[in-house]
């Protein structure tokens, strides 16, 4: 129940039906509100609790690194034995650390020191998450990467540890060592680490199924809660990202400029029609689509319309021979009242007929086929 507080770091705990549930502040990620993340430098360490002492053991934690030579935790002596109490020092350690990028792991019950490798595919120092599991007891030791999807495992002897249990009092060490130099010789190890710092970050540290506090350290250097390097490789991937993206937009706008240049002249070029001999604007259509009352007086030209089409006919005068009785009367009467007429035209006039077109007063030549 939320009597016995469990959600830490200022996180609020509920109860349902389910169980507790604690409602966590930013960037406390674990079930109960812990730190679950931490980066290092390089050259810095955490001091957490050690180990609880069990026959039966499993850690399981999650690395993330670019550097090939790093420790991922120690839990041993941190003094040099006394010269008159070397026999009663405890010497027991346990140690994962990347050498060259792959894992080793160390483990000494105080009867001998275990040394495991495995060669993976490919090395953990490429940037990416990487989860290594360690199980061990009084018989055997066995280490796992990645849940074997990426490890090739190698056979290692059954380690006869004789001892029933891990004895460790010093504080477990996370990302680096601090201690006094000693020589390791002293303790009766065959193996030991390299210690150097670890740079990266580390996440998920778990004891037999119990979640690590990472947020505060009883002592620390050269590390800080959070993943400062999986940031930088965000705030590194966003810029690159985005001058690519801004590239790509420039050369769309590029191509789209060229493609819709080269389609208008293209355009333009068909559209243009050579001129023909049949391309003739000074006509009378044109003339009267423009409207005959037009400024436009050098498109247009409408003196070629004056110029008569071909030469005249010859006219031809037939005399006819005299009318006797009163029709040459009549014809001198109506002669005579056309030419005191003012209002009256020339109606058989051909040649006036052809000058004046369409808009001649005469009306019809239908006189001249008489």
């Amino acid at each position: 129940t939320c009597k016995s507080h469990p959600c830490l770091n200022g996180g609020r705990c509920t109860d349902s039906k389910s169980g507790i549930k604690c409602s966590c502040p930013p960037g406390y990620t674990g079930p109960r509100c812990q730190q679950v993340v931490r980066s290092f430098r390089g050259s810095g360490w955490a001091w957490y609790p050690p180990l609880d002492m069990c026959d039966k053991s499993h850690i399981s934690v999650e690395i993330i690194t670019t550097k090939p030579d790093g420790l991922i935790f120690y839990n041993g002596p941190i003094k040099p034995p006394k010269e008159d109490d070397t026999s009663k020092q405890l010497s027991d350690f346990i140690a994962l650390e990347l050498e060259q990028g792959y894992p080793r792991f160390l483990i000494d019950y105080g009867s001998g020191t275990l040394e495991l490798r495995i060669a993976t595919k490919h090395p953990l120092n490429d940037g990416e998450w990487h989860r290594i599991d360690l199980f061990w007891d009084s018989e055997q030791v066995k280490m796992v990467v990645d849940f074997c999807k990426t490890a090739e495992i190698t056979e290692s002897d059954d380690g006869n540890l004789f001892n029933e249990y891990l004895n460790l009092n010093t504080p477990l060490q996370i990302g680096g060592v601090f201690r006094d130099k000693f020589d390791y010789t002293c303790s009766r190890w065959q193996y030991m680490p390299v210690g150097v710092g670890f740079e990266g970050c580390i996440r998920n540290f778990k004891h037999n199924g119990i979640l690590y506090d990472l947020s505060h350290p009883g002592l620390s250097k050269g590390s800080a809660p959070g993943c400062l390097y999986t940031q930088e490789v965000s705030l590194k991937f966003s810029t690159s990202a985005l001058a690519a993206v801004i590239a790509c937009l420039l050369l769309i706008i590029i191509l789209l400029f060229v493609y819709f240049s080269c389609s208008r002249r293209r355009s333009a070029n068909f559209n243009k029609k050579p001129a023909t001999k049949d391309d003739i604007r000074e006509n009378i259509i044109n003339y009267c689509d423009e409207g005959g009352g037009e400024n436009d007086m050098t498109a247009f030209d409408i003196k070629t319309l004056k110029i008569p089409i071909g030469p005249l006919p010859e006219l031809v005068q037939h005399k006819a021979p005299p009318v006797v009785g009163k029709v040459d009367v009549f014809l001198d009467d109506r002669k005579r009242r056309v030419d005191i007429d003012s209002a009256s035209g020339p109606f058989d006039d051909l040649r006036n007929y052809a000058y004046e077109g369409c808009g001649s007063t005469s009306g019809s030549l239908s006189s001249l086929q008489s």
